[in-house]
Formats: C-alpha cells, structure tokens, sequence
C-alpha cells in the first residue's frame, strides 16, 4: 500500500465530523450548508452498514433485499444473503457481521436459494 503525502498546510478532518460533513457537501454541491437535502446532498448521519470487508471475508454476496416484508426480517433497511467457496448460504442483516447466520433448511431458505 502507498504513502499518502498531503501538501503543507492541509487541513484535514475525521469523516465522523457530521459539521464538516455538511460544510464539504454545501461546497461540492455549491448550496448553503442550511439547504443541504439529506439524501440528495449528503448521506444520512447513521450509517447503513456498521461491518467492514473483512468482517464478510470468504463470503460472496448474491442477492440483496431492501426494505423486506418477508416475515423473517421485517423492520431490517436490508438483507444480503451470501455463499461461501462450498456453496453453504449466509445473510447479514444491514450489514451487520454480528447477524451473519448460515442458512440450512426452511422457508426463508427454500425462497432464497433460486437467487445463487
């Protein structure tokens, strides 16, 4: 991996800085930090994924459902179901890696595996 240099005189500042955030998105979009439009603008302050890459290392995302009714995950933003270099099938929920849960048997199971 390289060396970033940055020149004399940066500022920089932690993407966890939500004022910052809204200043460098008021700039970029050329608005006023006050007519910043949440999903237009700028993300929303919580994040839709709380896991890194590493954490779903070995797994290979499939299919991805957003906002499901499916009686197994209502009330969750999003499920990914994965499959391991086996073929044994997992889901995260809202990229989560504390949810990662292998699936075997049963219906969310069976409706899942036409998806791989």
């Amino acid at each position: 991996m390289g060396t970033v240099t940055y020149p004399e005189n940066t500022t920089t500042w932690s993407v966890a800085d939500r004022e910052a955030q809204k200043a460098f998105a008021a700039k970029l979009h050329n608005v006023a930090v006050d007519d910043l439009i949440v999903g237009v603008h700028i993300g929303p302050e919580e994040s839709n994924g709380v896991g890194l890459p590493e954490d779903f290392e070995g797994l290979r995302p499939f299919h991805k459902v957003s906002n499901p009714t499916d009686g197994w995950n209502n009330g969750a933003k999003y499920v990914v179901y994965f499959e391991n270099e086996t073929g044994n099938i997992f889901k995260a929920v809202n990229a989560d890696p504390t949810t990662i849960a292998e699936l075997t048997e049963g219906p969310e199971f069976e409706s899942i595996i036409f998806y791989k």
